[in-house]
């Protein structure tokens, strides 16, 4: 089984101040050469909120290790919105949308 790691996760896992039980998790995946794969939307989520040039580079070649998620974006966007819009009729907001498209 493969998996993608969300981006919350991966921030965390970059600062050393944060201590998370998910980090953890991932860190022992990552260990354990488990097939971890992103998607561009995750990638660009990490990577937007680096401020310092060095770190940028250094957590961009990082992530450049791991496998890439090869999808079609209009499949993907279109799943997004019937995803949304289907829990959104149960009743469950979804706080950002971006997290849809992820799924």
């Amino acid at each position: 089984m493969n998996l993608i790691v969300d981006s919350s996760v991966w921030i965390d896992s970059f600062n050393p101040k944060r201590k998370t039980a998910e980090k953890e998790v991932l860190r022992q995946l990552i260990l354990n050469d488990y097939p971890i794969y992103l998607c561009p939307i995750i990638y660009q989520e990490v990577l937007q909120g680096i401020r310092e040039n060095k770190t940028f580079e250094e957590v961009k070649h990082i992530l450049q290790q791991y496998q890439m998620v090869d999808i079609d974006i209009m499949d993907a966007t279109n799943y997004a919105i019937n995803l949304y819009r289907h829990l959104r009729k149960k009743g469950i907001t979804i706080r950002k949308s971006v997290d849809c498209l992820i799924a």
